[in-house]
């Protein structure tokens, strides 16, 4: 569009699969249009320049939106695709394969720009009597409900995954290993203050939490076997090493 006349910037939103993008500056004037197919609502998009938009600006605008439309919902598929194939189903944190690869990529960058990275490995406890005395659909239900918790009581920054059973994973980016264990504290009080509802009654739980950082020489693995080894240190107390 900026080939054909004069674009300050734009902004894209889909509210339903969290996506808002801005590129540009926003200036006096702009025009909006909704995304919509027969089966697909795509998004909104809106346009920004200094002067009005006249009626042959708004035409050539409406025709390039008609020849998006198509690959737009393409990308928006692969993109729930990817999505779908890096996130564990059950409880929507990240899985083993996103674990793998993001770690990976913390590590480095990490060790490229001498910042601080720590790791939070957190395991539930006693989840087995939980299954065992109140069933699969009730230790569902408290996975689910933890990564609730941990989402709403991370920074933006931290990012949180699945590593198998009742066992998950926080990276905690620009974090030493003092500013992880009150991190760490902080998740287990507000874990251990929520309350499930479940059959009618509040259902707690605790969760042990194995800390550590980075150190130069480690790679993925022993970063890893490290916070495992806090894990279970802390496990039979149900508290943070």
């Amino acid at each position: 569009l900026q080939s054909v006349f004069e674009l300050n910037g734009l902004s894209y939103l889909n509210e339903s699969r969290k996506i808002k993008l801005n590129t540009g500056k926003k200036a006096t004037h702009s025009c909006g249009y909704r995304l919509i197919t027969q089966n697909d609502y795509l998004g909104e998009i809106q346009f920004y320049r200094g002067k009005r938009f006249n009626e042959s600006d708004l035409e050539i605008i409406e025709d390039v939106l008609g020849t998006l439309i198509c690959p737009l919902r393409n990308a928006l598929q692969y993109r729930e695709a990817i999505i779908a194939s890096l996130t564990d189903p059950l409880t929507g944190a990240g899985n083993r394969i996103a674990l793998d690869s993001t770690l990976r990529r913390e590590i480095e960058l990490a060790k490229r720009h001498r910042s601080p990275l720590s790791l939070l490995l957190i395991d539930v406890d006693d989840f087995k009597n939980i299954n065992d005395k109140l069933g699969h659909k009730t230790g569902d239900l408290v996975l689910k409900d933890l990564v609730k918790v941990l989402v709403e009581v991370n920074r933006q920054t931290d990012l949180s995954f699945r590593y198998g059973g009742e066992e998950f994973v926080v990276l905690l980016n620009e974090t030493t290993i003092q500013g992880a264990l009150v991190i760490a504290q902080r998740l287990r009080q507000a874990i251990e203050d929520n309350e499930i509802e479940f059959a009618g009654d509040q259902l707690g739980i605790t969760v042990s939490i194995g800390a550590t950082a980075l150190k130069h020489s480690d790679n993925k693995d022993s970063f890893f076997r490290r916070a495992d080894k806090a894990l279970y240190q802390a496990k039979d107390a149900g508290k943070i090493k």
